[in-house]
């Protein structure tokens, strides 16, 4: 696998794409007057820049070479085209898939394919405020439990510099890219020609407002879905239910009119609807800006509306304005009996597909992980707050867990749905007046849509951030020193490409086996370790 890197240069100024040719040093925007930077971006490290790997389409085709994996895939097809559509339990069984493959459609009679990406900030250093944005693309006919593994997922590239990246000047090289697949396609080894189709993208809210070229979820008209326009309470940005059922206030975007609309911002100068302008991400074929940039379940639903209410039961600074005002705390406060919380966390047992044992709340209330805040919400917090919690603020969250558990199901019925999405409904119908209405910010109004996406797009497992934030921990444990950390990450990840690829010799299997035998015999220990580095490498 070839490892090219390309260096795509901006205008700090106006954020214009430098044309390939290093002679022109003005900018090609004629109304400014930016200059080109004159050297190696990476040996500036306050320097911004888009750096792209080896070819979308190499990654891709290397993926879908590899031994086994074709069949994989013609597996999910055939059962795509088995399955009636009565019950939901992937990508294929959504809604807007299934209108692709009937006739007419990009995926009617063929074997073409689609894709999800996903892109979101992350800290390069410790020390410093340079972040990088990587590019990750995953092929969803690929079988769920192994969709997302490294091996799985090409990085198209990745932002590095300080603060967001320029919208444009990201999106316009990702969406050729993404172009080029869907148009041209790829040609495998075996000769058949592939077309790949964006259909998904998953990111935090502050990301999509920033690709989508909107505001953000502070701001009025701060959702993708719908019109809902928020109000302006006590310095906070708030959507009230009431706001969210009146049809004419709330209707829901789609392609033609948002496209409008930005259209109108860039002609008046003005937001029009929350849009600030237009995004590249119209121009890819059989992708929907408003139908396919989806509302993420780890980052809305665990570290959204999860995080707020376990603060609002805990955390005794929530309530600060209590004390200003010679208020005592509100019902639902529950902080001066966390310890007796604590104690029954300590008595659970958890399965053994639950990689976490739970830790304490107390002294760990702003450090939960994702990944504990989905065992605590979906396992732990109903029994765990039963005579603890008034019964009207138990039973409002048992309406939450009832519907996230059957919206992340393996198998998800028309009935199921329609009773997730009452459920929702409830609940963000009674948040506000349960608890402070400054705390129904935009995830929480999120939670009445996620039905809606399930229906388009399967279960809210099938598009989580999870397996994508584990890959953004795994390539900054890449990177050693302060010079070229974005050079180290792409060639790291291109080279455990091309390990998996030479995993799949057999000659190498063999060239391996008899090292690891014959080391062995000299020293148990490492040969130990060399194995699990390999088995890891390998899965």
């Amino acid at each position: 696998m070839s490892s090219t890197l390309k260096f795509i240069e901006y205008c700090e100024k106006c954020f214009a794409l430098w044309p390939e040719d290093e002679s022109v040093s003005k900018c090609p925007n004629t109304s400014c007057s930016g200059q080109r930077y004159r050297g190696n971006p990476l040996k500036k490290v306050k320097k911004s820049f888009i750096l792209t790997s080896c070819l979308l389409k190499e990654q891709l085709k290397a993926i879908l070479d590899r031994d086994g994996m074709w069949e994989k895939v013609l597996n999910v097809i055939k059962s795509r085209e088995s399955n009636n559509g009565d019950c939901i339990t992937d990508v294929t069984d959504g809604k807007r898939y299934r209108e692709l493959c009937q006739p007419g459609g990009v995926l009617h009679g063929t074997e073409n394919l689609t894709i999800i990406f996903n892109t979101d900030g992350v800290a390069l250093y410790k020390s410093s405020r340079i972040e990088i944005w990587p590019v990750y693309v995953a092929i969803n006919e690929i079988p769920a439990k192994e969709r997302f593994q490294c091996k799985n997922v090409a990085l198209w590239g990745l932002w590095q510099g300080k603060g967001k990246p320029p919208t444009y000047a990201f999106t316009k090289p990702l969406v050729e890219a993404l172009r080029e697949i869907a148009i041209d396609g790829l040609m495998l080894t075996s000769g058949k020609r592939i077309k790949f189709y964006t259909l998904i993208s998953t990111m935090d809210l502050i990301a999509k407002a920033q690709i989508l070229c909107m505001n953000q979820h502070n701001g009025f008209h701060g959702c993708s879905t719908c019109l809902i326009k928020g109000v302006h309470e006590k310095n906070v940005h708030v959507y009230p239910y009431s706001e969210a059922i009146d049809q004419k206030k709330s209707a829901k975007r789609n392609d033609e009119k948002t496209f409008n609309d930005a259209i109108k911002a860039i002609s008046s100068g003005q937001k029009v609807n929350g849009i600030k302008g237009p995004s590249s991400l119209h121009l890819i074929p059989e992708f929907s800006i408003t139908d396919g940039v989806v509302p993420d379940y780890m980052h809305g639903v665990l570290l959204g509306v999860a995080k707020v209410l376990v603060a609002c039961w805990f955390d005794p600074s929530e309530h600060r304005i209590f004390y200003k005002e010679n208020r005592t705390y509100p019902e639902y406060y529950i902080g001066h009996m966390i310890h007796d919380v604590d104690v029954r966390l300590e008595g659970m047992r958890p399965v053994d597909y639950i990689s976490r044992r739970p830790r304490p709340l107390s002294g760990n209330l702003g450090h939960l992980k994702a990944n504990e805040l989905r065992t605590w919400l979906l396992y732990y917090s109903l029994p765990c707050l039963e005579g603890i919690l008034l019964p009207i603020y138990w039973n409002h969250l048992a309406l939450l867990v009832e519907a996230t558990h059957i919206l992340l199901g393996e198998k998800i019925s028309k009935t199921d749905l329609e009773w997730a999405n009452d459920c929702l409904q409830l609940f963000y119908k009674y948040f506000s007046e349960f608890y402070e209405r400054r705390k129904s910010g935009l995830n929480i109004h999120n939670l009445i849509h996620l039905p809606l996406y399930v229906e388009y797009w399967g279960p809210l497992w099938a598009y989580s951030c999870f397996g994508f934030e584990s890959l953004n921990g795994s390539i900054i444990k890449q990177v050693h020193g302060t010079k070229n950390g974005s050079t180290q990450i792409i060639k790291t990840f291109n080279a455990l490409k091309a390990i998996h690829i030479m995993m799949q010799s057999q000659n190498t299997k063999e060239i391996v086996r008899n090292a690891l035998s014959s080391m062995l015999m000299k020293n148990r220990r490492l040969a130990n370790y060399l194995c699990l580095i390999f088995v890891s490498i390998i899965n």
